[in-house]
């Protein structure tokens, strides 16, 4: 799938990073070497709308001299929801892309939009089809001068856009504003990784180290690297459904992460392995979103992410046929019947296929997990009783533990949700084959989630067995 942002939270983030054999730059100073540039996007709040959907297709730093540099570039257009760009704390931000910028002077930015943008009043679940006033052709140009040149030396600089929505006017059919689109922002809690949202990114596996589950690759793209770091909650699969046996340089993939600012490393939450299609492709659009509705034949979702198109209703209808393929948690092939069984209202979920006026049918569905649970959970591991095949709940008589405070010998009572992904023997299993089986094979179990310590509860985002 190309949803290269999704859970876009208040900020775009392009993290601009010099890289070692990357090349690239502007030429704000001939013959100096590139430096690390950071270049984000926010968003001031703005009551009037809910959603305001719009396509990015290049955003551009702008030198004392010379020509503009390209910091972001995608040609068909990446699909934002702006107003997702700021919650009630401040800005949030998300990673675009990570390459070298040339030593000197910049001042201001460029930012190169599909003139369509889809806008959804407050309190309304239908967009509203609108265009920038004074758009022409095809695109629409957003420019930010600074108020003072920015030096950008070997230490390397920070360049921050402000999608201002407190300034934007949706008249009629056209959004306009009475002063500029955009502005400067502050940045603050950038270096906070809780302030940063999921994206995905496509590229060739670079430079890849360490031993899997935890390795480290340089994801290249776009004329630059993004840094990414594996562990073992990392899920990584084909695209096309199936588990991979190992990563490799050379590999097209697709990660969706999280990025830490501190150490400028993307933690992936999920790697797809193989190409991804066209935007025109009969599964060249993407959504991602919340199960709301769930029929024989069809879900509905309330839409948190796409790609390749703009929607134009908060939920979207998807509907299966007899191509459809599905896929667990963990990118496992799975029946109808069985993906189905998996699901319930609320569940995570991202599909591919042909999107128009509010319905997809999907080439293929996945049942999708939490990203922000990432680096997050807590961990124990023991012998497993009170086995219920039923509801898939069952204690755990903790033998090692972290982040449980629970004491070690005690028992805590697991349970699992459709995302949970189940191994056995460093295999993907079904949930219902897992616990099938938990009563007439012996091993300890580890489980990995969080940890409710007034319920003494686990809620397992991966369950695995090692049977003796």
């Amino acid at each position: 799938m190309k949803i290269k942002e999704l859970f876009l939270g208040v900020a775009i983030v392009a993290l601009v990073a010099t890289q070692a054999g990357c090349g690239g730059g502007g030429s704000a100073t001939p013959g100096s070497s590139p430096a690390p540039a950071r270049v984000f996007a926010t968003d001031d709040l703005s009551l009037a709308f809910d959603h305001v959907w719009v396509q990015i297709k290049e955003v551009d730093v702008v030198p004392t001299t010379g020509a503009l540099v390209p910091v972001f570039s995608n040609p068909t257009g990446l699909s934002v929801d702006l107003k997702t760009l700021r919650d009630s704390t401040g800005a949030r931000f998300l990673l675009l892309n990570n390459q070298p910028l040339s030593q000197g002077s910049y001042t201001g930015i460029k930012v190169i939009l599909d003139k369509n943008v889809t806008v959804f009043p407050a309190g309304s679940t239908s967009g509203v089809a609108a265009t920038f006033a004074g758009a022409g052709g095809t695109d629409f140009v957003m420019d930010l001068n600074f108020r003072a040149p920015k030096p950008h030396s070997a230490s390397g600089g920070d360049f921050i856009i402000d999608f201002d929505l407190s300034k934007w006017k949706l008249v009629g059919s056209v959004v306009q504003t009475d002063s500029n689109f955009l502005k400067e922002g502050d940045g603050a809690g950038l270096n906070d990784k809780n302030r940063h949202e999921a994206g995905e990114y496509e590229g060739v596996i670079t430079n890849l180290a360490g031993t899997a589950p935890v390795q480290t690759f340089g994801l290249s793209k776009r004329g630059g690297t993004i840094n990414v770091s594996t562990s073992d909650l990392t899920v990584i699969f084909t695209r096309t459904g199936g588990l991979v046996p190992s990563l490799a340089n050379g590999q097209e993939v697709k990660i969706r992460g999280v990025l830490d600012a501190a150490t400028n490393m993307v933690a992936a939450a999920k790697i797809s392995v193989g190409s991804e299609s066209p935007v025109g492709a009969a599964d060249g659009h993407e959504a991602r979103g919340a199960v709301t509705v769930k029929n024989v034949d069809s879900l509905t979702i309330n839409l948190a992410g796409c790609d390749g198109f703009v929607p134009v209703r908060t939920s979207l209808n998807i509907n299966f046929d007899a191509s459809t393929v599905f896929m667990g948690p963990r990118g496992t092939v799975v029946t109808k019947d069985q993906f189905l069984a998996l699901i319930v209202v609320g569940s995570l979920v991202e599909a591919e296929g042909q999107a128009s006026e509010g319905t997809m049918t999907a080439k293929r569905i996945k049942l999708d997990s939490d990203d922000h649970s990432v680096g997050q959970e807590a961990e124990a591991q023991g012998v497993a009783s009170a086995v219920n095949v039923t509801v898939l709940t069952f204690d755990l008589t903790i033998r090692e533990a972290q982040n449980v405070s629970a004491a070690v010998g005690s028992k805590i009572h697991v349970i699992v949700t459709p995302a949970t992904a189940f191994e056995n023997n460093g295999k993907s299993v079904l949930a219902a084959d897992f616990f099938a089986a938990m009563n007439s094979v012996s091993g300890e179990i580890e489980v990995r989630g969080a940890y409710n310590a007034e319920s003494q509860t686990f809620k397992a985002e991966r369950v695995r067995r090692n049977n003796k």
